[in-house]
């Protein structure tokens, strides 16, 4: 973890149940206040996002890191690794998130959820 990192004294263990008392309290106060929660972590992404493409574009105009705004040097790091190992990443990153959207429909199109409440992934991952 990032956290872990930037605070090395502090055990991993400790930032994971931080994170799990601070959402279920979230989710336990309401549904407004998730949307609240949810709608300012969402705004501080995208701040953080458009800070990173403005320095990203203020870097690669002045000529610093790998000196070129197109360079597969900057895919493909010291030479190790392939154009192909990237694609494969990119593909990788790519069906996860169709995996979870295709999940996320499923979830949103349940008839009647109330007598369908029960975690039924598990027995649909076994063949």
């Amino acid at each position: 973890m990032y956290l872990t990192a930037m605070f090395p004294s502090v055990p991993i263990w400790a930032w994971i149940l931080a994170f799990i008392i601070i959402t279920t309290i979230i989710n336990l106060i309401g549904i407004q206040v998730t949307t609240n929660v949810n709608l300012l972590m969402m705004l501080f992404q995208f701040f953080v996002i458009a800070f990173f493409v403005i320095l990203s574009i203020k870097s690669l105009l002045g000529g610093t890191g790998a000196g070129a705004l197109w360079s597969v040097h900057l895919f493909t790091g010291d030479g190790n690794s392939s154009l192909s190992a990237v694609f494969a990443g990119a593909s990788i990153a790519c069906y996860s998130y169709l995996g979870f959207d295709a999940i996320t429909t499923l979830t949103e199109e349940t008839i009647n959820p109330e007598k369908k409440k029960r975690c039924r992934g598990p027995s649909y991952s076994r063949h």
